[in-house]
């Protein structure tokens, strides 16, 4: 289409059009082509419609980040490629081949003003179309949340506004120097490869770095050399990248999560992992419920002495002391009598000491948010005592009885009397009350553990105990926190603290990484698309636990399969590995660099190429 001759009458115009009279013309022009109008309205009528089902489900800001996501990707790998693709062919394929370009630059203006000037006005359209859509999502959130800013919506639409403005301009510019070099049928080829490639070409990622999630590496095991600790290299990604959620707040109940993130990997004084859960009971009840939280209260009565907890029933199944006068205990008439020394207190109480709190106490925000924690738990469980029952003993803490003297925490035979004619009686335990509760409550027994029913089927009034008086339903909302996070800190500790062992699969990691971040390096797509899901990020204030599993978070429930997300390589530092390690990885801000600078330098070439073609 294109002759390198030129006539010297062709680049030597009366330059008597003004940048802005050239400008306006190509405007009019662009807004009289049929095919542009529609593409705009379809862009916009798109971009309003989901912005409107976007706020509909302003409940749910999870949904809404998949929503987003989705949409971020019709629209910019489909509808701005399409809208920026037909406005460059427009201008410079068919007026040239309709003569409007010969005419304009033959008679009244330079070709460069013509070139750079049409430059400007493609910019201006990506500008508007692209701004409009920012706009329906924010007018409307505003709308919809009655004048308040959300947060998250302008984090997610801001970032949106420039990464379309970068990939816009990148694709403008390269257009230009395709259609000038190759021409269009060239053009067209090679865009609709891009327009193809935008959808799958992050996904060979996916599959490289799932072959490293049934990796295990090994650690060494200070109090058992021989025996190496194995933990998933999925699992050492999740520990490291919730730490740094947390740490930077990125997570629901921040204050909470941080506080007993900050206890559970506070090596000072020791560690709590899950290998000594059970051992750190009442490090964990003392130190960190009753010191920082100031939730645990001494159980007493108003004149000040400990409250004795007593039931009756029939001996059901004989614990293990009993087994020994078998005939003595089984199917007889018991009472038991016990102390605690210790409980959590109740949600009102908890509530009272929020309130009086200093405002300047460093937990007081960890406590606002166990209060709403505990709220959210309640109302989803009907019966948290069914829901929980291995929770019931975990902070159970028995007022020890004297030195050889039952008279605290006893079971004794309401028919059976010792040798001075006194009842039976035998050591009560937690062990003993856990077993009943289990029985009465929750779950069949096994074992040898004690098993007391009702004296009354009809009126069980030991049922009826666990749900009155013994009923501590702060208890179980801490132990269901506490279970969250110890997996996690433990994978941490484990992966962190202790030195790696490197073999064959640490080399096999290593090798998969390096596919991983070839692919990085090499994929336009990859540093394109990561930068906005990187700085867009997901909602947060959703990223929480399972409810229906006792320790999982799932950290990759708002990612998109098609939008790639920045991965890191595990760092090592003096044999361990490092738990900044979240920060060792390729920054595909890079890459959006080089594709920008680039195809600048291509627009400049375009642009000379442009000043010698014959376009006659």
């Amino acid at each position: 289409m294109y002759k390198d001759q030129v006539d010297n009458n062709l680049i030597k115009p009366n330059l008597s059009v003004s940048f802005f009279d050239l400008l306006g013309f190509f405007f009019k022009i662009i807004f009289s082509e049929k095919s542009y109008i529609i593409f705009f309205i379809v862009i916009n009528l798109y971009s309003f419609l989901v912005a409107f089902i976007f706020n509909m489900v302003s409940h749910d800001e999870k949904l809404q980040n998949q929503i987003f996501d989705f949409y971020s990707i019709i629209y910019s790998s489909i509808l701005l490629f399409l809208i920026i693709v037909r406005s460059i062919i427009f201008f410079l394929v068919k007026k040239v081949d309709d003569k409007t370009t010969f005419l304009i630059i033959s008679g009244q203006v330079s070709r460069s003003k013509f070139f750079l000037t049409q430059l400007l006005t493609f910019l201006i359209l990506l500008i508007i179309t692209i701004f409009l859509s920012y706009l329906y999502f924010n007018l409307l959130s505003l709308f919809f949340n009655h004048f308040t800013i959300n947060n998250f919506i302008f984090r997610k639409t801001i970032v949106f506004l420039i990464y379309n403005l970068l990939i816009g301009i990148s694709l403008i510019l390269f257009n230009i120097f395709l259609l000038i070099l190759i021409g269009s049928q060239g053009t067209i080829i090679i865009t609709t490869v891009f327009l193809s490639l935008s959808f799958v070409a992050n996904i060979p990622l996916k599959i490289i770095t799932t072959k490293n999630d049934k990796l295990s590496l090994s650690f060494n095991n200070d109090s058992n050399p021989r025996t190496p600790i194995a933990v998933r290299v999925e699992d050492i990604y999740k520990a490291i990248t919730l730490q740094n959620l947390i740490k930077n707040n990125k997570i629901k109940y921040n204050y909470l999560s941080n506080a007993i993130n900050d206890f559970f990997t506070d090596y000072t004084n020791g560690y709590i992992i899950s290998d000594n859960f059970s051992e750190s009971i009442n490090k964990r009840l003392e130190d960190f419920w009753n010191n920082k939280l100031k939730i645990i209260k001494e159980n007493k009565d108003n004149e000040d002495n400990y409250i004795n907890y007593s039931l009756q029933g029939i001996v059901e199944k004989n614990n293990t002391e009993m087994n020994k006068n078998s005939s003595k205990w089984l199917r007889k008439k018991v009472s038991i009598n016990f102390k605690l020394k210790t409980t959590f207190m109740s949600y009102d109480e908890m509530v009272n000491v929020y309130n009086t709190m200093d405002d300047n106490y460093e937990y007081k925000n960890a406590l606002k948010d166990f209060l709403d924690f505990y709220n959210y738990i309640l109302t989803i469980n009907e019966d948290i005592q069914k829901a929980y029952p291995e929770y019931f003993s975990t902070f159970i803490n028995f007022l020890p009885n004297s030195e050889n003297n039952l008279d605290v925490n006893y079971i004794s035979n309401d028919e059976v009397s010792d040798s001075e004619g006194k009842p039976l009686k035998l050591n009560f335990s937690s062990s003993d009350l856990e077993s009943i509760f289990k029985f009465n409550v929750s779950s069949p027994m096994s074992g040898d553990n004690l098993a007391v029913g009702p004296i009354d089927n009809e009126n069980n009034d030991i049922y009826n105990f666990f749900y009155n008086e013994l009923y501590f339903p702060t208890s179980y909302v801490a132990n269901i926190l506490e279970n969250y996070f110890i997996k996690y800190t433990t994978d941490f500790f484990n992966s962190t603290q202790r030195s790696i062992i490197i073999n064959n699969s640490y080399n096999e990691y290593v090798n998969v990484r390096n596919q991983a971040n070839l692919f990085a390096y090499l994929n336009p797509f990859y540093g394109f698309w990561t930068t906005y899901t990187y700085y867009s990020g997901n909602s947060y204030s959703e990223t929480w636990f399972s409810k229906d599993n006792k320790s999982y978070i799932n950290l990759e429930d708002q990612q998109n399969v098609f939008l790639p997300y920045l991965t890191y390589d595990f760092k090592i530092v003096d044999g361990f590995i490092d738990y900044e390690s979240i920060n060792n990885y390729y920054d595909p801000k890079i890459t959006v660099f080089v594709i920008f600078v680039s195809t600048i330098f291509l627009y400049v070439f375009a642009h000379r190429r442009f000043l010698k073609i014959d376009i006659s």
